[in-house]
């Protein structure tokens, strides 16, 4: 079996890819709609 190391969270950059994709799609869209629903700013929600 292989030893796995942690990497320090600061090391990790994610400026391209999925990952990326993934990150600036909940950043841009999912997290401010949560907050609009949190806020009773959203008509059916």
């Amino acid at each position: 079996m292989k030893n796995i190391k942690p990497i320090s969270i600061h090391t990790f950059k994610a400026n391209d890819g999925f990952i990326y994709n993934y990150q600036k799609l909940i950043k841009d869209v999912v997290i401010p709609y949560q907050y609009e629903i949190l806020c009773d700013n959203v008509k059916g929600a």
